[in-house]
């Protein structure tokens, strides 16, 4: 975590909330409570892990960079690596009451910033399809 704690500061001292290259947004935040609710959520999201946490956050990466490049307005945070991984989690443990939880996190930043579509739901989506395929090439199964 450590490119977070160097782009962060550089970003709050120097004004900057984009830059001209889009993946490097991932790792600015708006404000420093955008960047604890960030680490706040990936802290308990890595309690159960269908996979490591080095496969899980490059697969974040990933898919955070695909919808980041995908979006249509600038957008900054690691959150495009939090849905990835909750999609992940998602397609692992496939409970009703995660569906719930899912849906209500993702229209809760959706309401916050509407822009923010994007960034969320694409990287949910491909960490859910990433984990299904991978799932069903190590077992066979379509569960």
């Amino acid at each position: 975590n450590g490119t977070l704690v160097y782009f962060t500061p550089l970003a709050i001292s120097s004004g900057v909330k984009y830059t001209s290259v889009p993946f490097f947004n991932i790792f600015m935040h708006g404000n420093v409570f955008h960047l604890f609710l960030c680490c706040y959520c990936l802290w308990a999201m890595l309690v159960n892990r269908p996979m490591s946490n080095t496969h899980m956050l490059l697969v974040g990466l990933v898919s955070a960079t695909v919808g980041i490049y995908l979006s249509p307005t600038p957008f900054q945070g690691t959150s495009g690596i939090i849905f990835t991984i909750t999609g992940l989690l998602l397609s692992a443990y496939p409970t009703r009451g995660n569906y719930a939880r899912v849906a209500t996190a993702t229209a809760i930043c959706t309401a916050v910033q509407p822009s923010s579509w994007c960034v969320h739901i694409v990287p949910l989506v491909l960490g859910f399809v990433y984990y299904r395929i991978l799932n069903t090439a190590r077992h066979g199964n379509t569960v």
